[in-house]
């Protein structure tokens, strides 16, 4: 067991690294704010210009909003006024900017050189154009698609509405899709749904050609698929199950109380590797999915067992999943007093923020292995057929349909096999 103590220069680390980030700022990104025009309309009222520093260039470009001039701050340059319409023209402004800086940080991550150009093309709005009548409008605009293949980009756009909805990314706009969303949309694929390399490789090609469609109609310079690089059969396979001992490393392990998130984050991925479950269906899991029923084992004893109703992600299928001791405590823990509507049980936490508290609860616990939300569900069907439960089972309690996947799970090592043989 690998206490907190041991791990001090660690945890030291990661607080200056929290400190750190914070602080730091992209000083080549350029800097907009506002500007109240001197002249006056017929009304009284004097127009906004929002001014862009870049490299010792000044940009500006008109807001379309005019204001009154008492409602504005020379010295702080901002909307200060009380009134209603104040406050609509500086929600409107604020949230431009705010538009403004995030696209330039996303187009500087996608590997895209900021120019003025871009700068000023940013205020067109095709930009922020939906992404899913774009998407429509392109595949109906082909008319040379068969069946077959315009089936498979009308699946290939529901796949993606449901991975938003499910990380509640609401109207998706081409700004929001960047490399980082297409890794964590490939993750998705990969990890919740289990889908082949074919099939995901089928779905990148499908938003591969609106994204260079989007470029020939001017709406993007610089696809976010750039230096994008998917997740392969082989880094799966590679991805290395806990053992035993670094499950229990991981259950006991200390984190100071003022780590409330990584306790919990601790806490549902150890109910992960004792229940199988997928990141998404821990969510989906409510106080109506649990039963308690009273079996009778072989040697006649009783024993009351809990069990929780599972939908699988990917086909859909419903299978239970009995609980074991470890897994009811923290199931009792956080079903109580949890402040969640429809009987919920898990507060959701975002895959990204999930699988970086894990690298660093890995750290902690001196765990040297690529540690993610996915790893429990591996972890817990190769221990299971390392304690010599038969495949068949272990298929059952991850709702496969077939042993076929379960293989892909279930890694069990030479030193496991050679032990069988010389049982002969």
């Amino acid at each position: 067991m690998t206490s907190i103590l041991d791990s001090e220069n660690t945890l030291h680390g990661y607080y200056v690294m929290k400190r750190e980030m914070k602080k730091k700022t992209n000083l080549d990104l350029p800097k907009i704010n506002l500007l109240l025009r001197s002249e006056k309309k017929m009304d009284g009222r004097s127009r906004l210009t929002y001014v862009i520093r870049f490299n010792g260039e000044t940009i500006r470009v008109a807001s379309g909003l005019t204001l009154n001039k008492e409602d504005w701050n020379s010295k702080k340059r901002d909307i200060t006024g009380s009134g209603d319409d104040a406050w609509r023209v500086r929600m409107k402004t604020r949230a431009k900017m705010a538009e403004f800086d995030k696209y330039m940080r996303n187009y500087e991550a996608m590997g895209g050189t900021i120019t003025r150009l871009v700068i000023e093309d940013f205020f067109n709005d095709k930009r922020y154009d939906d992404f899913y009548c774009y998407y429509e409008t392109v595949i109906e605009r082909r008319n040379d698609l068969k069946a077959p293949t315009r089936e498979k980009y009308a699946l290939c756009l529901k796949v993606l509405k449901d991975y938003c909805k499910r990380s509640k990314i609401n109207k998706v706009k081409f700004v929001d899709i960047t490399p980082a969303f297409l890794s964590d949309f490939d993750n998705y694929l990969v990890y919740n749904l289990d889908v082949a390399d074919a099939t995901a490789n089928n779905y990148h090609k499908c938003l591969k050609y609106v994204f260079n469609r989007a470029i020939v109609d001017g709406i993007m310079t610089v696809s976010p698929y750039k230096g994008f690089k998917p997740i392969k059969t082989e880094e799966r396979a590679g991805r290395e199950a806990l053992t035993l001992e670094e499950v229990e490393s991981i259950t006991h392990l200390d984190i100071p109380e003022s780590e409330r998130l990584m306790i919990r984050i601790r806490d549902y991925f150890v109910f992960l590797l004792n229940t199988g479950l997928r990141f998404r269906e821990l969510f989906e899991l409510s106080t109506e999915k649990l039963k308690s029923e009273e079996i009778v084992r072989e040697n006649g004893e009783k024993e009351l067992v809990t069990s929780i109703l599972v939908r699988a992600t990917k086909t859909e299928k419903t299978y239970w999943v009995p609980l074991n001791a470890r897994a009811r405590r923290i199931l009792l823990r956080y079903r109580t007093n949890n402040g969640l509507e429809d009987g919920l049980i898990f507060r959701e936490v975002k895959n990204q923020v999930f699988n970086r508290k894990l690298k660093m609860i890995a750290a902690l616990a001196g765990i040297k292995k690529d540690m993610i939300s996915h790893l429990g569900r591996h972890s817990f069907a190769t221990n299971l057929r390392r304690n010599d439960v038969s495949l068949e089972d272990v298929s059952e309690l991850l709702g496969h349909s077939s042993t076929k996947m379960t293989k892909r799970y279930a890694k069990v090592d030479m030193g496991h096999l050679s032990k069988a043989v010389n049982r002969l």
